[in-house]
């Protein structure tokens, strides 16, 4: 099954990802609430993306990452 037959871009999903671990780096120390004002940004990036995306970029982000982007995942 080809990316686009799954219901998103997996230049996209990759893209976003990238945005959200850029974030992350950024920040000073990783605490739960500067963690969640990252993720609080990209939601709402997010929320104009379709829900197969949404997951996507959230599995990528689960099965790669450390726990800020663990948390981002999940929340």
């Amino acid at each position: 099954m080809s990316a686009r037959s799954a219901g998103y871009d997996r230049t996209h999903v990759g893209e976003i990802v990238a945005a959200i671990r850029r974030g992350l780096r950024t920040l000073s120390r990783s605490t739960a609430p500067s963690v969640r004002a990252v993720r609080r940004y990209h939601s709402k990036v997010l929320s104009h993306e379709s829900p197969s995306t949404v997951l996507a970029t959230a599995d990528a982000l689960f099965t790669g990452g450390d726990w800020p982007a663990r948390l981002c995942a999940c929340e």
